[in-house]
């Protein structure tokens, strides 16, 4: 169930939602919008509705509108951009510490809110909690690369 709710005291009836839903199963009913039962599988959850309600009145998959950051003022600015972008590496030098469980299930639930370039909402991720596991996991992935460049296939 997508959870889908208007809160009608916020609602402006701008129908903004119903002109911006990637599915088009939004639509006006008694002035404000709605999903029909038999479109929510259509739903692909990707919250646009959320984020384009001006006035906050549209909840979905749960979430709050007054928990979320608003995009206008938050963004960085084209120098902050390029620099995160610049300084973005895969192979990093990483502490001999787990991280604390209460970070990790934050940066699951923020990447889970990422854009997958075809709306993948299955996206799985795995987490390894176990150092002595993931010594293995980096070990066995090195060997691999290893034996990949030996060979020419990379």
């Amino acid at each position: 169930m997508i959870q889908f709710k208007v809160d009608s005291e916020r609602c402006n009836q701008c129908e903004e939602c119903v002109r911006d839903c990637p599915r088009a199963i939004i639509e006006m009913k008694e002035g404000l919008p709605t999903i029909a039962a038999d479109k929510e599988e259509m739903c692909i959850g990707c919250q646009h509705c959320l984020t384009i309600c001006k006035p906050g009145a549209i909840s979905i998959l749960g979430k709050n509108p007054d928990e979320s950051t608003l995009l206008k003022g938050n963004l960085p600015s084209p120098e902050q951009m390029e620099t995160l972008i610049r300084g973005r590496r895969s192979t990093r030098r990483y502490k001999n510490k787990s991280v604390d469980p209460a970070t990790i299930s934050h940066l699951l639930e923020v990447t889970a809110n990422a854009p997958t370039g075809v709306n993948n909402m299955g996206t799985l991720f795995t987490v390894v909690d176990d150092l002595a596991v993931m010594d293995k996991i980096r070990r066995d992935s090195y060997v691999s690369l290893e034996g990949h460049v030996d060979a020419g296939t990379l």
